[in-house]
């Protein structure tokens, strides 16, 4: 039904559009000193780590981008370590949207912090975005 709907011309190039996003996405990547390519980009998935920064900071990293509604990437594990995993799939993204996606973990990598801390007898690490001020009452 699709291919009746759009043809395979339209089909094909909106697939064309998603992986020339993810080149962008990947030459944005390369020029921030904070991130490292993963794995070569050859069709719309983009890999990439965070220097310095844990799993459990790539984990928080991912499942807060997705609630926060902006963009739904995932991890995956290269080499062992676990990175963020970008693939582009919808038709309707721009280079705005992947700029804005970028503004936002550069924000979030820059604001973050662990803290470390024992509960219930077990070590514990929690990462910290202070993106929210909570104001006590008087």
């Amino acid at each position: 039904m699709t291919i009746e709907a759009l043809g395979t011309d339209r089909i094909g190039d909106s697939i064309a559009y998603t992986c020339e996003l993810a080149r962008y996405l990947a030459e944005r990547l390369e020029r921030n000193p904070i991130f490292e390519l993963k794995a070569p980009v050859s069709l719309n998935i983009v890999c990439f780590g965070i220097r310095g920064k844990s799993s459990e900071f790539v984990r928080s990293l991912v499942m807060d981008i997705q609630e926060s509604g902006l963009a739904a990437p995932s991890w995956t594990t290269i080499n062992g370590e676990l990175v963020v995993r970008c693939a582009i799939v919808n038709h309707r993204t721009t280079m705005a949207d992947i700029d804005g996606f970028i503004d936002t973990v550069t924000g979030y990598t820059t604001f973050s912090f662990s803290v470390s801390f024992s509960w219930l007898g077990r070590s514990r690490t929690a990462v910290v975005n202070p993106r929210i001020i909570l104001v006590s009452p008087k």
